[in-house]
């Protein structure tokens, strides 16, 4: 059976909530009867749910650290910021190497 779920929201559903699925919720019809909606029950996983929330967290949060943004413009305006240049190269090393990999490397 394949269903599709539309116009969901995140927080719109509980992973405690369990009610019948409509056919535009579900995607899923009684056989025969295009009008009717099967007694099917719809729910979360936990790991589902775990999602929801970590969406919403990410949501919430700023996309720039603007207290860490001004610390560096008034380091660099003040000629203080200094760079650790084998910090640097090791970091632009890994990164390539996770590009190439897959994202595998330093996983342990």
């Amino acid at each position: 059976m394949v269903a599709e779920v539309k116009g969901t929201a995140s927080g719109a559903v509980s992973p405690t909530t369990q009610r019948p699925a409509t056919a535009e919720v579900a995607g899923v019809v009684a056989p025969g009867n295009p009008g009717a909606v099967s007694g099917e029950n719809v729910s979360l996983t936990r790991t589902a749910a775990e999602m929801r929330d970590l969406e919403q967290a990410v949501h919430g949060a700023p996309d720039v650290d603007i207290e860490r943004v001004n610390r560096l413009r008034q380091a660099i305006a003040e000629g203080t910021y200094q760079v650790d240049d084998e910090k640097l190269a090791q970091n632009l090393l890994r990164h390539e190497m996770m590009m190439i990999s897959g994202g595998e490397v330093g996983k342990k």
